[in-house]
């Protein structure tokens, strides 16, 4: 146990003197898995309900509803969300929530 501590450490010396300091260790031991996670879901839905803090429940095309939170972006530029509007979610991929992330 302590050998392959020992030698991780080894590596992660390698590592930092081919990096300068300002840049990520953590960058240079990602995964594959890691970098190609872009399994985004973008769906189509409805605004039922506007409730505090920015949320909304949405009705999605499949009969579905879910809590929605509004995007950075939208936030930033103050584009105004109603009950009724139609507007473009990106699913959480752990389920649960939506991003709102545009107004159509």
């Amino acid at each position: 146990m302590i050998r392959k501590r020992y030698q991780f450490a080894q590596i992660l010396v390698q590592i930092s003197k081919k990096v300068d300091f300002r840049s990520n260790i953590l960058y240079y031991l990602r995964t594959p898995e890691m970098v190609n996670s872009k399994n985004i879901e973008e769906v189509d839905g409805v605004v039922e309900e506007a409730l505090p803090n920015t949320l909304f429940r949405v009705r999605l095309e499949k009969d579905e509803q879910i809590l929605a939170y509004l995007a950075g972006r939208m936030r930033m530029y103050r584009i105004k969300v109603l009950v009724g509007d139609k507007v473009r979610l990106v699913l959480d991929p752990y389920g649960g929530k939506g991003r709102i992330v545009k107004r159509l």
